[in-house]
């Protein structure tokens, strides 16, 4: 959506489906649609939240995404994926910190599974045939 020149308000809208957003937004067409902008939480009826920067009406900047299953990946954002440098924990305590593109881990990092190893090193395409094993 195209921001239009109205002001930037900052308040709770309840979406239809029942999501909800708390936060700062610029009111489009009637009042009955909005365009996040700026520091927001938006809370889906799923669970799933999201709290951080908007811009264009979508993840951009630093913020945290939490699943209503009990993962969650705190770092960049771009056009709503993780992109950039970021941590990601599952909900059995394994970690990764490291860089992800379109959603995906890709490139350095560092991954820490259930029994506290560490492994350091790159990641490409899911694969992680460039970590090795840190004591």
């Amino acid at each position: 959506m195209e921001t239009t020149s109205r002001d930037t308000q900052e308040g709770v809208f309840v979406f239809p489906s029942g999501d909800k957003y708390e936060g700062k937004y610029v009111e489009i067409d009637d009042s009955s649609t909005i365009e996040r902008v700026g520091y927001g939480k938006h809370t889906c009826v799923s669970g799933d939240c999201y709290k951080g920067i908007w811009v264009g009406d979508a993840l951009n900047g630093p913020g945290t995404f939490t699943h209503s299953l009990g993962s969650t990946y705190e770092g960049d954002f771009k056009n709503n994926k993780f992109h950039g440098r970021g941590q990601y924990r599952w909900s059995n305590g394994m970690t990764f910190r490291g860089e992800f593109m379109d959603n995906r881990i890709q490139g350095k990092g560092e991954y820490k599974d259930v029994h506290g190893h560490r492994w350091v090193g790159i990641v490409r395409g899911e694969v992680g045939a460039g970590l090795n094993l840190k004591l």
